[in-house]
């Protein structure tokens, strides 16, 4: 139980970030649906290929790159999810405005989380450890 609660504060602490792509003079804004795509990796930069990213009742599941594309996307605020085999699921919010965005999801291995939380426990770091874990 208690391990379950120290991933589950992991996940809500997990960052979501929209990063605008690159485009000459003000971002343009849309009113109906667009695709939005994004990219997913793991705490090393590198590519998490497999991983299902939910937005509201739209889904889709990162390629090998880490790119996906959530289709046919309302402006505004979504609840984004993510899950995906080997590494911690996120969820959390993101406002989209602009049909130009990437979406940059960042996803934590269940090795890696758990080597860091191994090595906090084993220096006695107890209060660091439930940091990390929040």
């Amino acid at each position: 139980m208690k391990r379950q609660k120290i991933i589950r504060a992991v996940f809500m602490s997990l960052v979501l970030t929209a990063f605008f792509s690159g485009c000459a003079g003000a971002p343009r804004g849309f009113t109906g649906l667009e695709d939005i795509h994004g990219l997913v990796v793991d705490e090393k930069n590198k590519p998490a290929g497999g991983y299902k990213i939910t937005a509201g009742i739209v889904s889709a599941v990162s390629n090998e790159t880490g790119m996906f594309t959530l289709k046919n996307i309302a402006a505004g605020d979504h609840r984004l999810t993510g899950s995906g085999l080997g590494y911690l699921p996120v969820e959390g919010r993101v406002a989209i405005a602009n049909r130009k965005e990437l979406l940059y999801v960042r996803v934590i291995s269940y090795g890696e989380f758990f080597a860091r939380m191994d090595e906090l426990f084993s220096r006695g770091n107890w209060k660091e450890a439930e940091k990390t874990a929040a």
